[in-house]
């Protein structure tokens, strides 16, 4: 059976086999899918298609690195639920997806690189990609990923409804991943009542999301203005105990408060704050000697280094891909 289009679920477990055995798979798959038109769904499922990068190797041959889609479900006028596998080493040059997207990184590691900035997904991290936004991605490891996408009357509740920021997003804990994994877990099971529940969640992932984005301070009011120091003066060569007298506070707990905070320990941030700047200022055709020293580097090798180990590039790459 050839397995490359769309067909109801269960049909590509196994290829060849038994007349019967097909048979009884047909309609077991055919009543499965039944369960979920009587509820109101249009659903299609696909398995096991795949997307190819080609690449030449200095030996005259041709590398083939592909993205397979294990699973691809559209449902609830237009809610897709997708779960793709990508090989180490896979590049996907620059590109955009049609419909606002969540990603939960479900194993492995990648790198997302985008027009204001870069990030690199770990397991149980959730982010979330707006429409027509144009981006790389390049795999570190072997890597699977669930992605959601909101189309239709979906991208609706999310951008009206829940007030989302049209820029990209990202989800390192908190309730919003654990929906993410809780969609995840109802699209394997695909019993009679996972239309609802799914609907359900998807409209918990919007909720929870503008939730998470707008949510109330967690912190003092100086740790907020720390940052807001960080953001102006990132160029200097800025001393945590300055920073500390100036807001009154100890070096020792600026430190532990900063990173309960953010997440970041205050060098980490600056240098991203650094990095960020450098991305921003590629696009134009300036020495990278120069743009090291306006991020506050101390030279180009040290940009260089920072730079490559925060985006998986150099400073050269990265202004190559632009």
């Amino acid at each position: 059976m050839d397995c490359a289009g769309p067909v109801p679920l269960g049909l590509c477990e196994g290829q060849g086999g038994e007349r019967g055995r097909g048979e009884r798979l047909q309609k077991r798959t055919a009543e499965r899918a039944a369960g979920w038109r009587i509820l109101g769904w249009s659903v299609h499922i696909v398995e096991s298609y795949s997307f190819t990068d080609e690449r030449s190797l200095d030996n005259g041959r041709t590398s083939r690195l592909a993205a397979v889609v294990d699973r691809d479900a559209t449902v609830a006028d237009g809610l897709r639920l997708m779960v793709k596998s990508y090989p180490a080493g896979l590049r996907m040059e620059r590109h955009a997806h049609g419909e606002w997207r969540y990603c939960l990184a479900m194993r492995g590691s990648y790198t997302d690189s985008w027009r204001r900035g870069y990030a690199t997904r770990t397991p149980g991290q959730l982010s979330l990609h707006p429409e027509s936004e144009m981006h790389t991605t390049e795999f570190h490891t072997d890597a699977t990923c669930f992605h959601v996408e909101f189309a239709q009357k979906w991208r609706a509740r999310l951008l009206e409804d829940a007030c989302i920021p049209q820029e990209p997003h990202e989800f390192l804990n908190g309730r919003a991943p654990a929906i993410a994994v809780q969609l995840l877990d109802e699209f394997r099971r695909n019993d009679g009542c996972s239309p609802l529940v799914i609907e359900g969640l998807a409209c918990e992932l919007a909720g929870w999301s503008a939730r998470s984005l707008f949510r109330e301070p967690s912190g003092p009011l100086w740790v907020y203005q720390v940052r807001d120091l960080l953001h102006d003066r990132f160029h200097e060569s800025l001393e945590l105990k300055d920073i500390a007298a100036t807001m009154g506070v100890h070096s020792v707990h600026l430190a532990r408060q900063f990173k309960r905070t953010f997440g970041w320990t205050v060098g980490d941030y600056v240098r991203r704050i650094r990095v960020d700047f450098v991305c921003q200022q590629l696009a134009a055709d300036k020495p990278l000697a120069e743009l090291a020293v306006r991020a506050g580097f101390s030279d180009q090798s040290h940009l260089t280094r920072i730079f490559k180990r925060l985006t998986g590039l150099t400073p050269g790459q990265y202004r190559a891909q632009r």
